[in-house]
């Protein structure tokens, strides 16, 4: 489980290279759906995260192709000791980005630098 107050995106359709904040429009805990693994190597632990991703829903599907599997607070639980099957459902079926909207864009000039909230 991933914690987010919000996340930014890159905008399908934007010949420029823009980024789109994206947050829910209430203040309500929003969790993503992830990933970790850790093993030990000669040069120390190596830990690795990853964000589990789903087709846009259709209120963004004209603004970014994919988004987070967001969760809501009581779908926690299932995607952290559900079976596989029960844990992929969970994030497919997951309605929580209902409650997301699209905060501000900023146009991106160098890099990745410059990704502090609006």
């Amino acid at each position: 489980m991933i914690p987010l107050a919000a996340y930014w995106d890159a905008p399908t359709a934007s010949p420029l290279l823009v980024r789109v904040l994206v947050r829910p429009q209430l203040d309500v805990p929003m969790f993503a759906a992830g990933l970790h693994a850790s093993i030990l190597t000669p040069a120390g632990p190596l830990i690795s995260c990853a964000v589990v991703t789903r087709p846009a829903p259709p209120d963004l599907a004209g603004t970014v192709a994919r988004i987070p599997a967001l969760l809501r607070e009581d779908e926690v639980m299932p995607w952290l000791s559900g079976s596989p099957c029960d844990a992929r459902r969970t994030a497919l079926d997951s309605r929580a980005w209902e409650a997301l909207t699209v905060a501000g864009s900023r146009l991106v000039t160098s890099g990745t630098a410059g990704f502090a909230a609006p």
